[in-house]
Formats: C-alpha cells, structure tokens, sequence
C-alpha cells in the first residue's frame, strides 16, 4: 500500500478549508437572516398605530338630537409618538337600504368629566383615557332600524383604526 503523496495531502487540506468555508457561510447566513428579522420587528413597532377600547358608552335624546358619550382608552403601543387628528361615529342603519352616518366629535359641555379634544397627541407606549361625544338630529334616525356604531379614529398619518360597537345604554335626561 502506497503512502499518501503531496498532491493528496493538499486536495484533502484544500477540501477541509473548503468544508471550513461552507460551515462559516452557513453561520453568516444565519446570523443574517436573524438580524433581518430583529430589524423588520423594531421598523414594525415604530409603524404609528393606536388601539381604541371601549370602557362605557350612553345615548340620550337633548334638544332634538341624540347625544352619544363614549367613554374611551386610546393606546399607542409603538416606539414612536402618535396623535389622534379625529374621532368620528359611524351609525350603519338602514330604512330601505343601508346607510352609514358619519358623526364628528363635538366639544363637551359637562367639565366635570374628562374629555378627549382632537388633536390629542399620545407619545410612545402611552394610553390616555376620557369622554367623546357625538351628535346627530333625531330626524336623520327616524323610522331607522340601527344596524350598528362603529368608532374611527384618524391619526396624524391618516392611518384609521376602528372600533365597533353594539352596546350603547339608553339614558335620558
């Protein structure tokens, strides 16, 4: 049996560094992928976005309008300020088709409550909490059958999240 010449020890040497090569790419492409993917998780927390809970809500007949309190929690979970440019209630209802009527938020009369005033900014990983109301002339629900609420909150980057409602308590006063 033969001994191993040069030429083998140096194909077999070149084959080992070749092997070495392959398994440190193999790793670098790992640690790629991995920071790639951190880096899409943190550009994704810093994408504005809010979250709307619904903590009570009441409707009442004032002055030939119905009046809608929504006691509400807005949080912004992301890495950067937000602010809420505009509320709005949209009440899908329907006489012999369906309809959707848009409602503005409206200042509040009652200062004994907290309120929410647009535009309300709410930094990063903040929640702010407090009363929205709405106003519609009764006329424009006569003979409606509600369907339901749905609440839209615009930010400042004109991205809308929604918040849909069925349980507004009737109150009068």
């Amino acid at each position: 049996m033969k001994g191993l010449t040069s030429s083998d020890v140096i194909a077999i040497a070149t084959g080992l560094v070749s092997l070495a090569a392959f398994v440190v790419a193999i790793m670098s492409w790992i640690t790629a992928h991995r920071a790639q993917r951190l880096a899409e998780r943190q550009e994704a927390r810093r994408a504005p976005r809010l979250d709307l809970r619904l903590i009570d809500s009441k409707v009442s007949e004032i002055d030939g309008k119905r009046s809608f309190a929504i006691h509400l929690q807005i949080a912004n979970p992301t890495d950067t300020a937000n602010s809420v440019a505009g509320l709005e209630l949209c009440i899908r209802h329907r006489r012999e088709i369906p309809l959707t009527l848009l409602a503005p938020a409206i200042p509040n009369a009652d200062e004994s409550v907290p309120v929410l005033l647009m535009p309300l900014r709410i930094d990063a990983h903040h929640t702010v909490e407090g009363w929205v109301r709405f106003a519609v002339a009764t006329d424009l629900l006569k003979g409606s059958t509600i369907e339901g609420y749905e609440l839209v909150a615009t930010d400042t980057h004109q991205e809308k999240t929604t918040l849909e409602t069925h349980m507004l308590t009737w109150s009068l006063r």
